[in-house]
């Protein structure tokens, strides 16, 4: 019987990995911005971003992404919004990512309760420019380039100026976004396959930290360099190399007490498992991250 179930779990992960899923569902750490508004205005106010290039149409929408109706919104807010996109300075055009979109969806808002402004997902751009209107006009912040993964940004709206936040806080906000999940959904996944009790545990543990500190140090890497794309050319081939270190190292060092306990099949199901799990938002699990 528990030898039928752990080969349940088995297909479930490969599965998991093999089958057609919503274009949310992919793996690895995503891209996000955090913008805090310092000395805002009184009284309603939006913010978006202004991302270099045309409008076309095959821009992703995400205002049907993030449930956003523009109809709902205030309409001379909006109309300042516009003015300072079209006429925004500097070379080429611009245009705005939560109102017209961006190549790729992104999670965003465009009004905020603290005055904070958190963007995530795949759409999140590179350089953009801050924009904040009210129904007296609308203020627009100097280009700013993102060169982390996760970034905190503070605009000070009085003074027109944008800082970057400490790089440390960032990282470590990008490692427990790795690190927790994977925690979670692996730690409990040792429970059926036989593995769970205290030496086990410490040998995953240690086993999780040093994947995701090698993960978090590459991804940094890659986004100093500029690498945009580092995922396809990076994270890949990591994660299939971490994949294979993760089962030779289970395979030599988890112990228990079943004749045959599959350590192999588990490092398979539970990297598996935590791929689909990239589904969901780590803020839904774990707000204060």
């Amino acid at each position: 019987m528990k030898r039928k179930r752990t080969s349940v779990f088995c297909v479930l992960a490969l599965l998991a990995v093999l089958l057609p899923v919503p274009a949310r569902a992919d793996m690895g750490p995503k891209p996000s911005m955090t913008i805090h508004v310092e000395n805002p205005p009184s009284g309603i106010y939006y913010l978006d971003l202004l991302v270099p290039g045309e409008a076309p149409d095959e821009l992703f929408d995400n205002q049907d992404w993030n449930d956003l109706s523009e109809a709902q919104m205030d309409a001379e807010i909006i109309t300042n919004l516009r003015t300072a996109a079209r006429d925004a300075g500097g070379e080429g055009t611009w245009h705005l990512a939560m109102l017209d979109g961006t190549l790729l969806p992104m999670y965003g808002e465009i009004q905020s309760t603290d005055d904070t402004f958190r963007y995530d997902y795949h759409g999140v751009p590179d350089e953009f420019r801050i924009v904040l209107a009210t129904k007296d006009g609308a203020r627009l912040s100097f280009v700013q380039q993102r060169c982390r993964l996760w970034q905190e940004f503070t605009y000070d709206y009085a003074a027109n100026t944008v800082l970057t936040n400490n790089s440390w806080r960032d990282y470590a906000k990008q490692f427990l976004s790795s690190l927790l999940p994977t925690l979670l959904i692996e730690g409990l996944l040792l429970i059926p396959f036989g593995f769970w009790d205290e030496r086990n545990r410490r040998v995953f543990l240690c086993v999780n930290i040093a994947t995701q500190l090698v993960l978090t140090a590459v991804t940094g890497w890659s986004m100093a360099q500029g690498m945009t794309l580092y995922r396809y050319f990076v994270f890949v081939p990591l994660e299939l190399a971490i994949w294979i270190a993760e089962a030779v190292i289970y395979r030599k060092t988890l112990r228990s007490e079943r004749p045959s306990p599959h350590p192999v099949c588990y490092a398979l199901c539970a990297n598996g498992l935590s791929m689909a799990a990239t589904f969901f938002s780590i803020r839904w699990v774990f707000p204060w991250v």
